[in-house]
């Protein structure tokens, strides 16, 4: 279920998607800006933390008035619950938001990997996704590949 589309009553999916794409902003900058993780980390806590502060701070306005037991009740309680892992990364410069860099490398390759599965070598899927992480890990920090 695409999260934006949901109930009109309840307007909490939007805004947290809204809240979230602030702090993608800030990665994005950092991206952009080609910033290396000492410079990531400077930048963090002036642009990230008050909106991590603020989004928590909702997240526990929405959970107070819902019923136990119900699923809106279960993903607030989750994303409470691993809000402590949410702000490992304003701790270390080298740590990205989010990894769609690495996810979106590695797509393209899993048919690969699945038909070295069907070529009668069960471990090409697993090699061959450990090397596109070597690679695009690679390239994410401009490594020379071929050097």
């Amino acid at each position: 279920m695409n999260a934006a589309k949901g109930s009109p009553l309840a307007p909490v999916a939007p805004e947290s998607l809204a809240r979230f794409g602030e702090l993608s902003a800030v990665e994005q900058e950092a991206r952009e800006g080609r910033l290396r993780p000492a410079a990531r980390l400077a930048l963090r806590p002036a642009k990230r933390v008050p909106r991590m502060a603020e989004l928590k701070a909702r997240r526990g306005e929405v959970r107070q008035p819902i019923q136990p037991g119900g699923k809106r009740a279960q993903a607030c309680d989750s994303a409470l619950g691993q809000w402590r892992r949410w702000e490992a990364d304003l701790k270390d410069g080298a740590w990205a938001v989010d990894h769609n860099w690495c996810e979106g490398a590695l797509r393209p390759l899993a048919l690969g990997g699945q038909n070295g599965l069907h070529v009668g070598r069960p471990a090409a899927g697993p090699k061959i996704a450990a090397l596109a992480s070597l690679v695009e890990t690679g390239r994410r920090w401009d490594s020379n590949l071929r050097a």
